[in-house]
């Protein structure tokens, strides 16, 4: 049986379909895909390998996993395209205004336990959420009213045209009132989607069914098992050698390595995406704008996207990537020229050792750069931006870890950074 691996790829910026052949057109990529798509019975098992580790039961912190593996759902819903689509509800209107909003709840609607979909359901949900930093939060919600069983009403501190579609993010997933403690926290994930949650075990692992009393269209595969793990090389090699994986997120490496693999069916698609370095411009090795500037001028872009990344077109010295051409500046683009940017640092009072590393008042220019292992890309690229610092002399230590591992202090507003400056000037792609 042909296995599937479904890719989602990270290609900095550029946006298109790849597949295995490049050489066809979209529309015989799409029917080539959906031919070669093996069938999965109601009896088989079906296994989801991410780097996404499941930080909490949550919603406001791992509520886009829930809602991908269809645990939960919401009042609205976004089709491909962005469209908004009836959800939980299933229509909706707002007053002359617009900073009313009423909402009518579908009939027939069960929770994993057995209770059925009422407002009281919502309203507690959504209280929830906006005692949380979410989207939510950020659209000055006054007042969430059950109007009565099926209609739920929700009022705005100011007029909000596009308002249901934030009740289409993850964080507003609607739970039953199983799912909360006394205190309105979420302790388990108790939905109305296809599947029931059989064990969440955080950060890995998630054990789900096909929920027989699905008010909508009924789940085709009875059992999936979520596993979270942040090894590239782990989810290729299982790719390989496991059926029914369906395995996200790998470097461009191991893309063109299972392309060789007649047993599997690859389909990555590029997504527009911006990664940026962060840096704590409090730190005396970043306070001077001049050196957070040769620190950039030093990056190869270009080189990156595509040696590391295998990406044309996908360097921005500017926000935005050159597939982007509309949004762009007319500004020259050039390579980074070493010699240059490294007696800039020395007119700034640097010096060097003997192996040509740059000092300051006795001291090295080290600091250690810190990413996330779940990117598969990221590594990647900080060992890249480690060699290109390394030729203006800057010692700099690669620390790959989980997002969960993080110090607090990078995880808070205490990883102070200058927003306009690091956009303008570290933005890498």
């Amino acid at each position: 049986m042909k296995k599937v691996l479904s890719l989602c790829t990270l290609m900095l910026g550029a946006v298109g379909l790849f597949g295995c052949d490049q050489s066809a057109t979209p529309a015989e990529k799409s029917k080539s895909a959906v031919e070669n798509q093996p069938v999965l019975t109601k009896q088989q098992e079906l296994n989801v390998v991410t780097p996404w580790e499941i930080t909490s039961v949550d919603p406001s912190k791992s509520g886009y996993i829930f809602q991908r593996l269809q645990l939960a759902e919401t009042l609205v819903e976004a089709d491909e395209k962005g469209n908004l689509l009836p959800g939980l509800a299933e229509s909706w209107s707002s007053n002359a205004k617009g900073d009313e909003w009423t909402f009518k709840l579908r009939d027939g609607v069960q929770f994993h336990d057995g209770s059925m979909l009422q407002a009281a359901n919502v309203v507690q949900s959504l209280q929830a959420a906006l005692t949380k930093p979410t989207p939510l939060k950020n659209i000055s919600i006054q007042k969430v009213t059950a109007l009565d069983d099926k209609t739920v009403q929700i009022t705005l501190a100011e007029p909000l045209i596009s308002f249901p579609a934030y009740l289409a993010h993850s964080t507003a997933i609607v739970l039953a009132k199983s799912a909360f403690d006394e205190q309105n926290n979420v302790v388990k994930i108790v939905g109305t989607g296809p599947y029931k949650a059989d064990k969440i075990e955080p950060p890995q692992k998630i054990e789900q069914s096909a929920f027989a009393n699905y008010w909508g269209e009924k789940a085709k595969i009875e059992k999936i098992i979520y596993l979270a793990n942040s090894r590239s090389e782990t989810r290729t090699l299982l790719a390989q050698s496991e059926p029914n994986y369906l395995v996200f997120n790998l470097d461009a490496a191991s893309i063109n390595r299972l392309k060789q693999d007649a047993n599997l069916n690859i389909q990555s698609k590029s997504i527009a995406r911006t990664i940026q370095l962060k840096v704590n411009v409090a730190h005396p090795l970043f306070a001077d704008v001049a050196v957070r500037q040769a620190l950039s001028d030093a990056i190869d872009r270009r080189g990156i996207a595509q040696s590391v990344l295998r990406i044309d077109n996908g360097a921005a010295e500017q926000i935005v990537p050159e597939a982007f051409s509309a949004w762009r500046l007319k500004l020259e683009s050039k390579q980074p020229d070493y010699a240059e940017i490294k007696s800039r640092l020395l007119n700034l009072g640097y010096k060097t050792d003997e192996q040509g590393m740059l000092l300051k008042d006795g001291k090295p220019f080290k600091f250690t750069l810190r990413t996330f292992s779940d990117r598969p890309e990221l590594p990647l690229i900080a060992t890249a931006l480690q060699n290109q610092w390394k030729q203006i002399g800057v010692d700099v230590t690669v620390s790959s870890e989980t997002f969960r591992k993080f110090p607090p202090a990078i995880k808070t507003v205490a990883w102070k950074w200058d927003y306009m400056r690091a956009i303008m000037d570290w933005c890498l792609m």
